[in-house]
């Protein structure tokens, strides 16, 4: 049986990357996307073993755990996570408004952390299962244009 691998924000970047890699390694990968028209581009990388879901990391948490629940009903029981969903935002700290770093939050972190609790319940049940989570060399390394982004993925880094 075909392992089930739930990847998050697979449009482009890493998350497409990971993706590929674990299709051509044999496994089953479930990828989200943001845009319905998105689907139908992962889901032609590999017929009958990419499948999309339209899910933002940020919806409800019920949502994000009835979403898991579909994928272990319709498609296999998830082996593991790729938290890669996120995103950077330039701009110096004492430039960007309290907004941007409370969306950097929602997504980079609060994201991540929902995710997890979707998928633990399903893993624990079965004492089996994986989960990655994807930060950036932001959390190790500063710069001067990325303050916003290095503050959250050194957080997010370090709660991982």
């Amino acid at each position: 049986m075909e392992k089930v691998v739930l990847v998050t924000g697979v449009s482009s970047g890493l998350g497409k990357a990971f993706a590929t890699a674990l299709l051509q390694g044999g496994f089953k990968v479930v990828g989200t996307v943001r845009k319905q028209e998105a689907v139908r581009e992962f889901e032609e990388l590999r017929p009958g073993s990419a499948f999309a879901r339209v899910l933002d990391v940020t919806d409800a948490p019920e949502q994000l755990a009835v979403a898991v629940a579909e994928i272990e009903q319709n498609v296999g029981l998830v082996y593991a996570l790729i938290n890669n969903a996120g995103y950077g935002h330039e701009g110096t700290l004492e430039e960007s408004s309290m907004d941007e770093l409370r969306q950097q939050f929602e997504v980079n972190v609060f994201g991540a952390v929902a995710m997890m609790k979707a998928v633990l319940p399903h893993m624990r049940a079965r004492r089996e299962g994986r989960i990655l989570n994807v930060t950036s060399m932001g959390g190790l390394h500063v710069e001067a244009t990325i303050d916003l982004v290095t503050t959250v993925k050194a957080l997010a880094a370090k709660s991982s």
